[in-house]
C-alpha cells in the first residue's frame, strides 16, 4: 500500500512539473503562433501544394490515362508544365487537309500512330511538332518515370524544389532496391510506403521546418493497377475507382469527372476499352471546371489547350508487345480530341 501511494506521489510531482513548464512556455510565446500540434505551415503547403497545377488519371482496360493541366507561366517558383516555352496554335476553323489526316487517324486502330514512346527513366519528354513544321523539344516537371518494369511513374504539384528534391529521393531509393535486390519490381504502394510517406511525414513533425508543398500521384500497372495519392500531411490514399485527381481544383475536378463516368456508364466494373476515350473523359472534367472557376469563355483557346498534356502508362502485356512501358500522345490526337471536348462544353 505505501509502494503504491509512493508511486502517486511521484507521478504527480512529475505531471506537476510538466503542466507548469507548458505554462511557461506559453507564456513565453504569443498565442496566436503557438500550438501543441506537431503539424506548423500545414495551410500554406496544402495551398501551395494546389494552386498550379491540375492532374487527372482515368483507367481503361489495359491502360491508364492521365491528363495534366498547368500555366505555361514561368515567373512562379511552382511546378510548371514545360521546361521549355510551347506554343501551341488551335485554329478556329479546320482545313480541308487536316480533316483529311483526323479522318485517316480516327479510323486508324494502331497505338504507334498517336503515341510517342517512352523509353528512358526520368522526367517524361517529347517533341512537338509545330505548325511551322519545327520540333521542338518538351520536358516535363509533372509527368516522371522511375521504373520501366512496373510503369511506376510519378505525377507532382507544388513547389518546384521540393517536386525536385522528392522525386530525386524516391528515384534513389529505386536505384538502392534494384541494386541490392536484383532489379525488384516496385510499384506504386511500394514506394509511396517505403520512401515518400516517412519522408513527407517526417517533415511534419520537425520543429524549424515547414512540410513540403507538394502532392504526389503515383501510378502502376505491374503486377496489377495502382493509383495512390500523397498530400502534404503526409495522408496516403488508394484509389481502386475508374480515376482520380490532385492539384489545383480538385474538388471540382473530381465532382465533374464523377458526373462524366456516370455519363459514359464507366466504372471500375466496366472500363472503357480505348484509351482516346479515357482521353477525352479526362479533358472534359479539366474543361468544365476550367468554365465554372476561370470563366473559360473569355480565356483564349490556344492558351487553354497549351496547358495540357498526356501521357498512356501501359499495362504489363501491352509494355511487353510494345517494348516501352509508356507514350505521350502526340500533338494531333490531342488537338483532336481537344477540339471535340470544347465544342461539347461549350454548347452545353
Amino acid at each position: 500500500m505505501k509502494v503504491a501511494q509512493l508511486h502517486f506521489m511521484i507521478l504527480s510531482v512529475i505531471m506537476t512539473k510538466l503542466v507548469m513548464e507548458t505554462k511557461a512556455i506559453i507564456s513565453n510565446s504569443e498565442a496566436k503562433d503557438f500550438s501543441l500540434y506537431p503539424v506548423k505551415n500545414l495551410e500554406a503547403s496544402l495551398s501551395a501544394s494546389s494552386s498550379q497545377a491540375s492532374v487527372v488519371a482515368v483507367r481503361c482496360t489495359n491502360c491508364i490515362v492521365v491528363v495534366s493541366m498547368s500555366p505555361q507561366d514561368q515567373s512562379c517558383n511552382l511546378t510548371l508544365a514545360n521546361l521549355f516555352e510551347n506554343k501551341r496554335v488551335v485554329g478556329t476553323e479546320t482545313s480541308s487537309q487536316q480533316k483529311e489526316e483526323a479522318e485517316e487517324e480516327e479510323n486508324d486502330g494502331d497505338y504507334e500512330r498517336n503515341l510517342v514512346p517512352i523509353l528512358f527513366r526520368g522526367p517524361i519528354g517529347t517533341k512537338i511538332r509545330e505548325s511551322r513544321g519545327v520540333d521542338v523539344s518538351k520536358t516535363s516537371r509533372i509527368m516522371h518515370l522511375l521504373q520501366e518494369t512496373s510503369g511506376l511513374t510519378l505525377f507532382t504539384t507544388g513547389f518546384a524544389s521540393d517536386v525536385q528534391h522528392l522525386v530525386r529521393f524516391a528515384a534513389a531509393h529505386i536505384s538502392e532496391n534494384e541494386h541490392i535486390y536484383g532489379g525488384s519490381v516496385i510499384d506504386a504502394k511500394g514506394v509511396m510506403q517505403d520512401a515518400l510517406v516517412p519522408r513527407v511525414a517526417s517533415a511534419t513533425m520537425v520543429g524549424g521546418s515547414r512540410p513540403f508543398g507538394v502532392q504526389i500521384m503515383a501510378i502502376s500497372t505491374n503486377p496489377s493497377f495502382q493509383m495512390v495519392t500523397l498530400d502534404p500531411s503526409g495522408n496516403v490514399r488508394y484509389w481502386y475507382g475508374a480515376g482520380t485527381v490532385i492539384g489545383k481544383e480538385s474538388h471540382r475536378i473530381r465532382k465533374y469527372l464523377v458526373e462524366i463516368l456516370k455519363e459514359e456508364k464507366i466504372s471500375a466494373q466496366d472500363l472503357p476499352k480505348s484509351w482516346k476515350t479515357a482521353l477525352g473523359v479526362c479533358i472534359r472534367s479539366l474543361l468544365k471546371t476550367a468554365e465554372e472557376s476561370q470563366n473559360m469563355r473569355k480565356t483564349p483557346k490556344d492558351e487553354i489547350f497549351g496547358e495540357l498534356d498526356a501521357l498512356v502508362i501501359f499495362d504489363q502485356e501491352l509494355r511487353k508487345k510494345k517494348g516501352y512501358p509508356c507514350a505521350v500522345v502526340d500533338e494531333k490526337t490531342m488537338l483532336q480530341t481537344f477540339e471535340k471536348c470544347y465544342r461539347l462544353c461549350s454548347s452545353r
